[in-house]
């Protein structure tokens, strides 16, 4: 889910100094509202297990899409 990768991007890199004047900043948050502004309900909040978050963050396939990403074969299938 492109959403999760968005969030894990986002936490690695928001304590750099420059985050938030930086060109990826500003991709990750375009994109990021791209999809919400396409799925607003994704962006709802709700209860969740640790408290208050966003719907999407609740639905099965955000648990399955890995944290991490460190192969590209981990997020799509590469044909052989």
């Amino acid at each position: 889910m492109v959403l999760k990768a968005v969030a894990y991007f986002h936490y690695q890199s928001c304590e750099h100094p420059g985050w938030h004047d930086s060109e990826a900043h500003e991709l990750m948050s375009a994109l990021r509202t791209a999809i919400l502004d396409r799925h607003p309900d994704f962006g709802e909040r709700v209860a969740g297990p640790f408290g208050e978050t966003h719907r999407y963050a609740t639905l099965p396939s955000y648990h399955r899409a890995p944290w991490g990403i460190e192969q590209l074969e981990q997020a799509v299938s590469v044909p052989a």
